[in-house]
């Protein structure tokens, strides 16, 4: 029996790489296995940009960018 895992694709502009996790859940729930928190990044999964609650599952490409503020 052949067994395929599929992976979730993750990219953090932060630390400049991609991921490969093995994950489901809520957006708030990736952050906290990444240790991010939520109040300085942006999560988006191809053109939408993800709230906390939103679900996400393994066969998706996530990108997770720096939320950048200032005067």
């Amino acid at each position: 029996m052949l067994l395929c895992l599929i992976l979730m694709r993750v990219f953090i502009e932060k630390k400049g790489f991609e991921e490969e996790l093995q994950f489901s859940g809520s957006v708030s729930g990736l952050l906290g296995l990444l240790g991010l928190d939520s109040s300085e990044v942006l999560v988006v999964r191809g053109s939408e940009v993800l709230l906390d609650s939103d679900e996400i599952v393994q066969e998706d490409k996530i990108r997770i960018f720096s939320v950048i503020s200032g005067g």
